[in-house]
């Protein structure tokens, strides 16, 4: 448990609030997600455009494996940036930035396809 807390991630204040910022967007999809679930009925729309119209649909199912998803490539960024630090410092403050930037559009995308439906 230690370790965990020795982490590089909890001694740069880049990386911690680059990280900070990535898991509140997260939590606060999740939150999107779980409190919505119930109204949405399928199929659900994922995709709007405004010259094709509606053109990708899903189930109930595909809103939680598009957060999932998410989760999954924050995650790996994380663990890339981290891995990178100690030799691209720069390369990994990028990483975690835009980690944080790609959070943001997650968020936003959820609440996309919640308000859609």
């Amino acid at each position: 448990m230690s370790s965990i807390f020795n982490s590089i991630i909890f001694k740069d204040r880049i990386l911690l609030i680059s990280t900070a910022f990535c898991l509140v967007f997260l939590v606060a999809g999740f939150f999107v997600v779980y409190l919505n679930i119930g109204e949405l009925t399928s199929p659900l729309i994922l995709n709007f455009d405004e010259t094709l119209g509606q053109d990708f649909f899903g189930n109930v199912q595909s809103l939680w494996f598009l957060w999932i998803t998410g989760l999954v490539v924050v995650l790996a960024n994380i663990f890339l940036g981290h891995f990178l630090f100690y030799r691209e410092r720069m390369l990994s403050y990028l990483i975690f930035g835009i980690t944080a930037l790609f959070s943001l559009f997650h968020l936003i995308s959820v609440i996309r396809v919640v308000s859609i439906n």
